[in-house]
């Protein structure tokens, strides 16, 4: 007589067309809090926790935007002041996407960054 496997879980799974689980707001509330304790990087926990790196980071964004957290420096930018003179080659602006921008004057610099990555 052959043996059957099963598994009995005590919570319905919701699942997708393609068979994937799906967590409710709750479930991802609590699992983005415990991510924030855990001191692992975002891609350690996901592996550990068994869910989609990308949904994930989608969820913790969304988590962090709704409690009003800085969500990173990274593409915000800073007034700085420049002392002494300017050279007279001008100024130039690397963007995060590799983008140069040259210019000689900074406020309008400044102004076409902003109109770029507003």
């Amino acid at each position: 007589m052959e043996s059957i496997e099963a598994e009995v879980c005590s919570e319905e799974v919701q699942r997708d067309r393609k068979g994937r689980r799906m967590l409710g707001r709750r479930k991802w509330f609590r699992l983005t809090c415990e991510y924030d304790s855990s001191g692992l990087t975002q891609e350690a926990f996901c592996e550990r926790e068994g869910i989609n790196y990308h949904t994930f980071v989608a969820r913790l964004g969304r988590r962090r935007r709704e409690e009003g957290e800085p969500l990173s420096d990274a593409g915000k930018f800073h007034e700085i002041s420049l002392s002494g003179p300017v050279s007279h080659s001008g100024l130039e602006v690397v963007l995060p996407d590799g983008t140069l921008i040259r210019g000689e004057d900074a406020g309008r610099l400044s102004e076409l960054i902003r109109l770029l990555w507003g």
